[in-house]
């Protein structure tokens, strides 16, 4: 068969009129070519299975190095129970005692410095912990801080005697240890009171115990670096 090949072309000259017209058309044979709406769809497909392939490359490899922390590991809290009182912060307030011989019927004149010493505990024995294995949480619950008595003492060697001074000059050391014993009794009492009913002291103490319960927490238990510790003083 010859390769040219006749066709009609019709042109349309106005209402009702044609041309006709006879040419000759070359065939070549040849492969089929893919229209664009085609290619762009086999580019779409391409680049969208390897996204998926992607995807699912990242979602093994993050799964296989979580389950390295996730499989078999327990939190430990045991050695936290075991310290029934933690202690957490110390507080040194200074008090200036002054006597006036005309304030007692010894005739002495004096003033002494006092250093006392109070020390906040929480008892980690009594505490509340809530595990868990799976979100790596841990949750301990601690009684309210405390400072007792117990916990609070004067510091001898801080001591210091301003000015000592006996008009009467008798019984002079009786009459001084007498006045040593009343200031000492006062400054004990001042300092404690004056430490107990200062609520930035607390404020501090309780954040210094939070700091220390979670540090410590995450120091025993390394092998899970994504645990998250969260401490509630006083609740319960």
């Amino acid at each position: 068969m010859d390769k040219d090949k006749q066709i009609l072309d019709i042109q349309n000259l106005s209402d009702g009129e044609y041309n006709l017209t006879v040419k000759n058309h070359s065939m070549i044979k040849g492969p089929r070519l893919i229209d664009k709406k085609a290619q762009r769809f086999v580019l779409i497909c391409c680049v969208a299975g390897l996204l998926v392939m992607l995807a699912f490359f990242f979602l093994i490899v993050f799964f296989c190095n979580s389950s390295k922390t996730t499989v078999g590991t327990t939190i430990n809290f045991k050695s936290i129970q075991e310290k029934s009182e933690l202690t957490v912060l110390s507080i040194c307030v200074n008090k200036t005692i002054n006597e006036n011989k005309a304030d007692n019927d010894m005739g002495i004149s004096a003033s002494t410095t006092f250093s006392g010493k109070g020390t906040y505990t929480v008892d980690l024995g009594k505490s509340e912990f809530l595990v868990d294995n799976v979100r790596h949480i841990l949750v301990i619950k601690t009684p309210r801080i405390q400072l007792n008595r117990d916990h609070f003492t004067l510091e001898y060697n801080n001591v210091k005697q301003n000015f000592f001074n006996n008009s009467f000059a008798d019984n002079s050391i009786k009459d001084g240890v007498t006045m040593a014993e009343k200031h000492y009794k006062e400054a004990y009492s001042s300092i404690y009171k004056t430490i107990i009913s200062n609520p930035h002291f607390y404020s501090n103490a309780e954040s210094a115990a939070k700091r220390l319960i979670e540090n410590y927490a995450k120091s025993i238990n390394k092998d899970i670096p994504d645990l998250k510790v969260i401490v509630e003083i006083g609740a319960i």
